[in-house]
């Protein structure tokens, strides 16, 4: 029986009100490949991911998050989000 890859995942540090797949987020929780990300009004989420960078959501946003080997991207649904990545991801 072939294994599949692991998904690769990041780390959320939350400010304010911020749900993880519907589920209110505590900063230090595992944001996997696919999870979705929402923040409230006032509130903020960054999205660790090591090597490869980290995504920033302002207030009023949803993100869907997409992690591959090499690439960090996602859809985002509503308002703002920041990816900041090293060269060639």
């Amino acid at each position: 029986m072939a294994q599949s890859a692991p998904k690769l995942s990041g780390e959320i540090s939350v400010s304010g009100l911020v749900t993880l797949n519907g589920v209110s987020a505590v900063s230090g929780a595992t944001v996997l490949d696919g999870g979705r990300v929402k923040t409230g009004r006032g509130a903020s989420a960054v999205v660790s991911l090591g090597r490869m960078g980290q995504v920033e959501l302002g207030a009023e946003s949803e993100l869907v998050l997409k992690v591959e080997e090499g690439r960090v991207g996602g859809q985002l649904r509503a308002g703002r989000a920041v990816v900041s990545a090293p060269a060639g991801v």
